[in-house]
């Protein structure tokens, strides 16, 4: 069983996993599963925390609904932003994507 959060952005909704601790790697299956609003949690993309690759906080990636990986996505990074801000107690935070 893997935790999730669901959160909400500006009309747009998201599974957030943290794979900081414990890898999470999903198949394009499972994505399309845990995304169906009838069969699974339902949500428009998929955010999954990883440890910083570089020099960030965290490095977070963008799954669609469809399975595929986004190199970016605005209200879900506010979102994730959001968790971390609380979390580490910091006034900023750096987070990296595929193509940052």
């Amino acid at each position: 069983m893997i935790e999730f959060t669901k959160m909400h952005g500006l009309g747009n909704d998201f599974v957030l996993l943290d794979g900081r601790q414990m890898p999470i790697k999903l198949s394009s299956k499972q994505i399309k599963i845990i995304s169906d609003r009838h069969l699974g949690i339902g949500c428009d993309q998929i955010m999954i925390m990883h440890p910083a690759q570089r020099t960030g906080d965290i490095y977070l990636q963008i799954l669609n609904a469809d399975g595929s990986e986004a190199n970016a996505c605005g209200n879900g990074t506010r979102c994730v932003a959001s968790v971390l801000l609380s979390e580490l107690k910091k006034q900023k935070v750096f987070i990296e994507t595929i193509s940052v």
